[in-house]
């Protein structure tokens, strides 16, 4: 139940939160420019390091429960990295599609991707980690 709950809560987060204008979408497809920009912005004082780190951190911290719940439930390492490369695809599909049918615009970006899936890799070994947890019969 908690995981289905962290589920609607993503969706939310990653599709419907926050949309900006409709007419006008931000797409990325260069790796790290986002996250270099954020960097260098930090190292110029354009933008405080709390705001990089809300949108850095925050696209890891997003996925970093799935990775543990993979975990949890026994799923092998190789089937986690397929599924920390394809959800975050996923998201950012979404993102365009629901903007190309008029819903919503949010930026869709590769360095999202990659965040993304570093959380996911993150999770998943924190909670290999954690050998005193063990699979509940309560987590599916």
């Amino acid at each position: 139940m908690v995981f289905i709950f962290y589920v609607f809560i993503l969706v939310y987060i990653v599709w419907f939160y926050l949309p900006l204008a409709l007419g006008y979408i931000n797409i990325n497809v260069i790796p790290f420019y986002t996250i270099g920009g954020y960097v260098k912005a930090v190292f110029t004082g354009d933008i405080s390091i709390r705001i990089a780190g809300v949108n850095l951190l925050g696209n890891i911290l997003l996925t970093l429960p799935m990775g543990a719940y993979l975990c949890f439930n026994r799923v092998s390492f190789k089937k986690t990295i397929a599924i920390a490369i394809l959800v975050p695809v996923v998201i950012e599909l979404g993102q365009l599609l629901l903007h190309y049918i008029g819903f919503a615009a949010r930026s869709v970006d590769i360095d999202d991707i990659i965040l993304n899936c570093i959380g996911v890799l993150i999770g998943y070994y924190l909670a290999k980690k954690c050998k005193f947890v063990k699979k509940s019969k309560y987590i599916d």
